[in-house]
C-alpha cells in the first residue's frame, strides 16, 4: 500500500507533467499566432502599398479631367465672347482666360496634392504594418515551447519538493 507521501508525490508529478504539457502547447500556440499575425501584417502592408499606387493613379486621372474641364471652359468662354461680338483678343477676353487658367491650375494642383497626401498615408500605413509584422516575428522567435514546458516542470518541482520533504521527514 502506497504511503500518503508517495501518493502526494505521484499526484504532484502528474500535475506538474500536465502543467508542462499545457505550457508547451500554450507557448506553441502563441508562437503560431505571432507568425500568423506577422504574415497578416505583411499582407496588409502590400495592400496599403497598392492603395497608395491607386491613389496616385486616381489623382492623375482626376488632375487630367480637371485640366480638360478648364480647357473646355476656356473654349466655351471664347465661343460665347465671339458670339456676342467681343474681340477674343481684347483685354476682357484675356482677363477671363487668365482667370480661368488660374482657377483651373489651382484645382489641378489641389487634386495632385491631395492624391500625394493620400498615397503618403497609405505608404505610412504599409510601413507601420511591416513594423508590426517584424515585431510579431521577433516575438515568435523568442518563444520556445520546450523551454516553457521545462520551466513549468521546474516550477512544479520547486513547489512540491518542500512539502514532500517535510512529509518524508515526518515519516509519512
Amino acid at each position: 500500500m502506497p504511503t500518503p507521501s508517495a501518493i502526494f508525490a505521484g499526484a504532484s508529478a502528474v500535475g506538474g507533467a500536465l502543467n508542462a504539457v499545457g505550457s508547451y502547447f500554450g507557448a506553441k500556440n502563441t508562437k503560431i499566432n505571432a507568425r500568423l499575425s506577422a504574415e497578416i501584417g505583411r499582407i496588409n502592408a502590400r495592400i496599403a502599398e497598392l492603395q497608395g499606387r491607386d491613389a496616385i493613379l486616381q489623382g492623375q486621372r482626376a488632375e487630367q479631367a480637371s485640366r480638360l474641364r478648364t480647357a473646355q471652359t476656356k473654349s466655351s468662354t471664347r465661343a460665347a465672347l465671339a458670339a456676342n461680338g467681343i474681340d477674343v483678343g481684347s483685354e476682357v477676353a484675356t482677363a477671363l482666360n487668365s482667370s480661368t487658367d488660374y482657377v483651373g491650375e489651382t484645382d489641378a494642383n489641389t487634386i495632385a496634392a491631395n492624391a500625394i497626401k493620400s498615397a503618403w498615408g497609405y505608404r505610412m500605413d504599409a510601413a507601420n504594418q511591416r513594423a508590426q509584422a517584424a515585431m510579431a516575428d521577433a516575438n515568435a522567435d523568442t518563444l520556445n515551447p520546450a523551454m516553457a514546458a521545462f520551466t513549468s516542470l521546474l516550477g512544479s518541482a520547486t513547489q512540491a519538493a518542500p512539502v514532500w520533504y517535510s512529509m518524508k521527514k515526518a515519516g509519512g
